[in-house]
């Protein structure tokens, strides 16, 4: 008896499944999802998303659209990385490849830097603040 899914879960049919893994890392582990849009679009994206096995934070995502966005473009790859920056999980690079038809391969890439997260003074509220707090 061959079983597609763990004994005693149901998925229905409409709905699709995730599959994972999970791999080590410096934090000590990382889930790595395979994910499927339930409908095709140019808006959702099919690919693995990593997750840090101790925040649940997302830390990487490679996918492509599951549908191609534009008639001009052959294939399209998203690939984004986050990082965890004075306790934040920030985004660190975002890089867009599309492969086009008359044009060749066009790379959009993205780089944050210099995140400076500052505390917020609970004195330091400015009157409207206060007003809307109260």
């Amino acid at each position: 008896m061959k079983l597609d899914r763990p004994l005693g879960i149901s998925v229905p049919r409409n709905e699709q499944q995730v599959r994972h893994t999970l791999a080590p890392s410096n934090t000590g582990g990382q889930y790595i999802l395979r994910v499927y849009p339930k409908l095709r679009s140019k808006y959702v994206y099919r690919g693995l998303v990593w997750v840090d096995g101790a925040d649940f934070a997302v830390t990487r995502i490679e996918a492509e659209p599951a549908e191609n966005p534009s008639f001009w473009t052959k294939k399209s790859q998203i690939h984004q990385e986050y990082g965890k920056v004075q306790g934040f999980w920030l985004p660190l690079k975002n890089e867009s490849v599309s492969y086009i038809r008359l044009g060749g391969r066009a790379t959009l890439t993205i780089e944050y830097t210099d995140y400076r997260v500052q505390a917020v003074q609970p004195n330091a509220a400015t009157p409207s603040t206060q007003a809307a707090i109260q």
